[in-house]
């Protein structure tokens, strides 16, 4: 069930679920994504181990606020951190995935008194003497629709065909499916070019890392 808290200035939108005396998990999300992203049986297995399990909308995605001038990943770290703090959590297991694992790396650097645990998945500190993604994914990442929700759509099943793993191949039906309710909970693509502009703006992490014990 969605619920909504006042966080960094914005209304976040988030879900919490499993019981609240547990250790509470705090998973963000990636690139555009909305808190769906983190599937139920993935967050019900985690609430039958005893944790408690929140996930939200990113800012300018989802249900939560739309902002219509640019942010940092700072910025979208200072977010998740709200959501402690607005819930009275003092320390959590932090989670990201992809952009998600961005803003948990800035966190987590900045916040080591409240954090339990961290784990970033599929994602990148930034250094650019990392490998760059392919072409195809950098075209991808910036490919524009014609600015219809089924061209959304297809481009969305697309990225997904492309940059998921070849060893656990995916139903395209499904992604499509997963796609289509997305976009009838929310449908925003300006926030995703935000959301990517934050990542490129940001540039290297590495620093930071560092100081994450």
């Amino acid at each position: 069930m969605d619920k909504f808290l006042n966080s960094n200035s914005l209304t976040l939108c988030y879900q919490d679920l499993g019981h609240t005396s547990n250790p509470v998990i705090l998973l963000i999300a990636g690139l555009g994504e909305q808190l769906g992203e983190w599937p139920d049986a993935f967050c019900q297995q985690l609430c039958a181990r005893d944790y408690r399990v929140i996930r939200f909308d990113n800012r300018d995605i989802g249900r939560s606020s739309k902002v219509t001038s640019t942010y940092s990943l700072s910025d979208m770290a200072d977010d998740a951190l709200g959501i402690l703090d607005a819930l009275d959590v003092p320390a959590a297991h932090i989670v990201g995935m992809s952009m998600g694992g961005m803003i948990a790396q800035i966190l987590c650097a900045q916040n080591p008194q409240r954090v339990l645990s961290f784990c970033s998945i599929m994602s990148s500190s930034g250094n650019p003497d990392l490998p760059a993604p392919t072409p195809a994914v950098q075209a991808m990442l910036v490919k524009k629709t014609e600015g219809t929700l089924d061209s959304f759509i297809d481009n969305w099943v697309d990225a997904k065909l492309l940059i998921d793993s070849p060893s656990y191949p995916a139903d395209e039906s499904k992604l499509r499916a997963r796609a289509t309710a997305n976009c009838q909970r929310s449908y925003h693509p300006a926030g995703y070019l935000r959301h990517l502009n934050a990542i490129y703006a940001n540039g290297s992490r590495v620093a930071q890392l560092k100081k994450i014990k």
